[in-house]
């Protein structure tokens, strides 16, 4: 949704200040008001508004080849890798649950208490971090989309 200007006026018709109201819409998007003063400030919030608008507009799903090809890159934002302690499913004894083994559809359900797991080292990123590469890589393809749609 796009946001425009609305000018605010007091009953005697004098102009207070600027406003920001949904396009298409009787309804104002908040009820700050930016007095002339405040006209930078304004045109700012505007543009923020504007420009976030035509992101979620075009914002992909992280499965998205586009999106994938980003993540896929290694020098599209590395991420820092750390040591961590996992389960060697390789090397572990998995005695699973009696009518929850894997099949298929379901990864099955091991019995912690009948079963031996070894763990290993490995270097794995802050899931944190990935988290923010993936939105970042869904930031930058709905960007690019945007701009190009305008184009046309």
């Amino acid at each position: 949704m796009k946001y425009e200007t609305v000018l605010v006026y007091d009953l005697d018709g004098n102009f207070l200040a600027y406003g920001i109201k949904n396009v298409g819409r009787d309804k104002l998007q908040t009820t700050n008001i930016w007095p002339q003063d405040q006209l930078d400030e304004y045109r700012e919030q505007l543009g923020r508004l504007n420009d976030e608008a035509d992101v979620l507009g075009y914002w992909p799903d992280v499965r998205d080849p586009e999106v994938q090809g980003l993540l896929d890159n290694p020098n599209f934002e590395p991420l820092e890798l750390f040591p961590q302690e996992v389960e060697d499913l390789d090397n572990s004894t998995i005695v699973w649950e009696e009518g929850l083994e894997p099949t298929e559809s379901q990864p099955g359900v091991p019995d912690r208490l009948k079963s031996i797991f070894v763990y290993k080292t490995v270097m794995m990123p802050n899931a944190v971090e990935v988290r923010a590469r993936q939105r970042s890589a869904c930031e930058h393809v709905a960007r690019k989309r945007a701009r190009e749609a305008q184009r046309v």
